[in-house]
This record gives C-alpha cells, sequence and structure tokens, in this order.
C-alpha cells in the first residue's frame, strides 16, 4: 500500500526538480529527480520510483509560440482558399471597377436616320423588321460584282451610300446607282458587316483587328487589335461598339477613340453580332451558350446552355431573346434575366440526384427559359435567326418550308413550300415578308397570310439575308454579285 509520501512523488514534480537544461528536451532528465535513479538517455518516466514528469512541466511560453503560429498559418492558408473559390464563383458577374473610370462621356443611346440600315439586322435588337416600308415590285435596278470570291459580309446604308466588304476591300458606293466612291484595301476576306456611326464606317477584319473608317474618304482613323480572327459583325450604341472575336471574348470600345471600355472572355469563339437592348448585351458563343452581359461594365448577368452549336446572332424582341440551334429548334429566354451565381451548377447536382432516382422533385430549367419551337421532324430543322415583329415571327428550315409563329408562344401561323433550302433570315417591310433561297430565288409573301406576291430570280444561290435602305432591296448572292432591288 502507498504512503502519503509516495502519492506525492507519482503524482507531480517535487521540489527536487532540476532546474531547465538547455542542453536537454524540455521537462526530460537524466537522472531522476525523486529517488536520484542515472539514465544514459533523457527521460520523461522513471522506471524505478514510478515517478512521472509530464510535458506540461515545460515553460509555458515554449509551448505557446509552435501552437499559435500553427493556427496563423492554417487560418491564411484557408482564407486563401475561401477567396480563391469565391472570387472564382463570382468574377463573371463583378464588374471591373477601372470601367467606371474609362466610361467618361459615354452614352448608350442610339439613333437611326429613317431610310437607313446602319448596323447588322437593321438595329441593335437584330429584330429585321422595318413596320412603315413601302411594297416592293420585284425589278433589279442594278447588279453589281463584288469579286469572284463571296464574302458573308451584309451592307450597311446612310445618307445614300452603301458600305459592304468585299474580298480584300471594303468598297462605298451610291445605294441608288452602285457607282463606286472609294474603296478601301484590307488584309484579306471582309465577312463583318460594316456599321455606322459618328461619320465612321466600323468593320472587323480575319486579322483580329476592328478598324474605324472616315465615312467619306475611307482612310483608317483608328484601329484597335484583338487575339484571334473577327468574323463578328460591330454592333454600336451610342458611344460604344460591342463586338466579337475568335479569342473567345466580348469587347466593348469607346466608337470615337478606339479605347478598350471593357473586355469579357466567354467559353468559346463569338462569331455572330452581338445583340443590344435596354443595356443589355447577347452574344451567341460557340461553347453553345447565350451571354448575358450588362452593356456598360460586361459584368455576367446570364449564361443559357443548349445542346448544340448556335448558327446565328441573338434577337431581342417582346421582352424575349429568341435564338436558333443547330438541333433546329428555336429557342427563347427571358429579356434581362439574372442568373444567381452558381445557380447553374446547383440545378445540375438537382438534375444528377433527379436522374439517379433519389428522392427529390424534378429540377426546375435553366434561369429565364420560356418555351422552344420545332419544325415538325428533325430533319426540318430551322436554319437562321427570325425576323420578329410584335405580333409574329418568321423563318425557314433545311427542305424549304417557311413558316410564321406567333411571336409570344411559338404557336404555327401559318407555313409557305419552296424548292429549296432557306438558309438566311428574312425581312419584314410593312405587310410584306421576304427571304431568298438556295434555289436563287427571292421571294415576296404577304405577312398575314403567308400568300406569294412575287419571285424573282437572281440566277445564283442566296444564303444571306436581305438588306433595305433608301426604298431599295439589297441582296449578296452565292456568284459573288451584290443586287439592288425595287
Amino acid at each position: 500500500m502507498l504512503n502519503g509520501d509516495t502519492l506525492n512523488m507519482s503524482l507531480g514534480p517535487s521540489s527536487k526538480t532540476p532546474p531547465y537544461s538547455a542542453t536537454e528536451p524540455r521537462g526530460s532528465w537524466l537522472k531522476c529527480p525523486n529517488c536520484g535513479a542515472v539514465y544514459d538517455k533523457p527521460r520523461h518516466f522513471c522506471s524505478k520510483c514510478h515517478y512521472y514528469s509530464s510535458s506540461w512541466w515545460a515553460p509555458k511560453e515554449s509551448r505557446k509560440r509552435p501552437h499559435w503560429k500553427r493556427r496563423i498559418i492554417i487560418s491564411a492558408v484557408l482564407i486563401s482558399l475561401i477567396a480563391f473559390l469565391v472570387i472564382r464563383w463570382f468574377s463573371p458577374f463583378i464588374p471591373n471597377p477601372l470601367v467606371l473610370i474609362r466610361q467618361s462621356g459615354i452614352n448608350l443611346t442610339s439613333l437611326i436616320g429613317t431610310g437607313e440600315w446602319t448596323s447588322f439586322a437593321g438595329n441593335p435588337a437584330h429584330t429585321r423588321y422595318i413596320p412603315n416600308a413601302a411594297p416592293l415590285e420585284g425589278r433589279i435596278r442594278w447588279s453589281l460584282a463584288l469579286g469572284d470570291e463571296p464574302t458573308e459580309s451584309l451592307p450597311a446604308i446612310a445618307d445614300g451610300v452603301l458600305y459592304v466588304g468585299g474580298h480584300f476591300k471594303v468598297y462605298a458606293m451610291e445605294a441608288a446607282t452602285g457607282k463606286l466612291i472609294w474603296e478601301a484595301t484590307t488584309t484579306g476576306p471582309v465577312h463583318s458587316s460594316p456599321a455606322i456611326a459618328h461619320s465612321l464606317v466600323y468593320v472587323g477584319l480575319l486579322d483580329g483587328r476592328v478598324l474605324a473608317l472616315n465615312q467619306s474618304t475611307g482612310q483608317v482613323k483608328w484601329e484597335y487589335q484583338t487575339e484571334n480572327f473577327i468574323f463578328s459583325s460591330p454592333t454600336v450604341v451610342g458611344n460604344m461598339l460591342y463586338i466579337g472575336s475568335g479569342d473567345q471574348s466580348i469587347y466593348a470600345l469607346n466608337a470615337k477613340t478606339g479605347e478598350l471600355i471593357w473586355k469579357t472572355l466567354t467559353g468559346g469563339r463569338i462569331q455572330f453580332a452581338p445583340a443590344v437592348r435596354n443595356g443589355v448585351v447577347y452574344a451567341s458563343s460557340s461553347d453553345r451558350s447565350i451571354y448575358s452581359l450588362s452593356a456598360k461594365s460586361g459584368a455576367q448577368r446570364l449564361r443559357f446552355r443548349v445542346y448544340r452549336d448556335l448558327v446565328d446572332a441573338p434577337v431581342v424582341a417582346n421582352k424575349l431573346v429568341y435564338f436558333v440551334s443547330r438541333d433546329g429548334g428555336l429557342y427563347t429566354i427571358r429579356h434581362e434575366t439574372r442568373e444567381i451565381p452558381g445557380q447553374y451548377q446547383l440545378k445540375w447536382i438537382w438534375m444528377q440526384l433527379w436522374l439517379w432516382r433519389m428522392p427529390v422533385p424534378p429540377p426546375p430549367p435553366q434561369a429565364g427559359a420560356r418555351w422552344r419551337s420545332k419544325p415538325k421532324n428533325r430533319w426540318m430543322g430551322f436554319t437562321s435567326s427570325p425576323a420578329v415583329t410584335p405580333d409574329a415571327l418568321y423563318l425557314g428550315d433545311r427542305l424549304g418550308w417557311f413558316y410564321a409563329r406567333d411571336a409570344l408562344e411559338g404557336k404555327p401561323l401559318w407555313e409557305f413550300r419552296t424548292r429549296s433550302r432557306i438558309s438566311a433570315s428574312p425581312l419584314v417591310l410593312g405587310d410584306k415578308v421576304y427571304f431568298g433561297a438556295m434555289d436563287g430565288k427571292l421571294y415576296a409573301l404577304n405577312r398575314h397570310e403567308g400568300e406569294l406576291d412575287w419571285k424573282l430570280s437572281l440566277k445564283a444561290p442566296v444564303k444571306l439575308s436581305p438588306v433595305y435602305a433608301a426604298n431599295l432591296l439589297f441582296m449578296r448572292t452565292e456568284d459573288g454579285k451584290l443586287h439592288a432591288i425595287e
């Protein structure tokens, strides 16, 4: 049985404990402080008298320092990791504060003159609709060859002058006669459709440059270099120019000076003109997504994903955004919809759980989704963006069918059959709708009933949309010619 003295010695350090020596590990000894037993290596426990010197015997300050160092290092690592994840998660939605400095003097008001066609699809929203135009009779006034190699540049018209891109050229000519006024040499074929504003003609080039040419002389006023080809057409709204590049970015430039305002990276190439309405930019990307961005800052508002590539530029009208996918379907999303950061990723996880038959309800659709429409079967897919009016939309398909659908719900209104594929968007002028087909003919229909008014042979396939200004309809054909029709 242990006596009191033995109990006292076995539970803690005694008064005989020698002071700490820097030559020995903290709290250890070679000679037992209690019974005097000698050991050849430093120890904390005496095997003879069972004396134990615990680690807390070490000086308090000697334990505190490495303990707090570890805490500080671990905390710093965790904070850095959290900050990185937050930035990655929210970065597309956070505008660059430098953009506010660059925007001094910038406005987003767009003024289009009567009888003019100053940008791709006629206006920044790409509706291809002119409500008060007089009907055309279907006669060719003049035709002009723009080179043996046709490009996909559509004309822009202002003040009676037509501007269009050709093979290594940008042309300016009289809209009424086709008489050449000036031509500017470029470094390659020009597929970008010009835009006109501030007495300048804007166009993108395959060498990645955006050019601003003097409207009267064709001289370069400024240029901006992107990091890859430009197939997209510029869209100008007020003092801002928006354009996409093959470097997967959407650019906003000061239209007067060429200064970069903002640049937003997407997940794919931007080959079609951005659409702009009510301070929101919409762009089709080759990553099978429509991007919705703030027109002022470039901050991402929404990314809407589809299963196949997009075939044309988006159209904004009737509080909807219309676009066509390579699966042949026409999709719509709500205009001005905002996406909560991380919303898509959470719904994707939800979808996986639902597919695995977990006890969860069916996931909701993507943010902003409205309705989609397809032709009767998959071989009759739509091929281009629609022309949109307040009450109807119009577009063609791969087998030569031309459709009128309700603009708000997509319900069929009427159909018209041609003998060839319809590859380009139509144009609505008043009560008429005009479109070209691969059979080389231009068709004019009554847009309310779908009855044929007339058709005109242009003697070469038509793959591009009509353009209207100065009481003339302008068409480009695959033989490299530009036709003016009255």
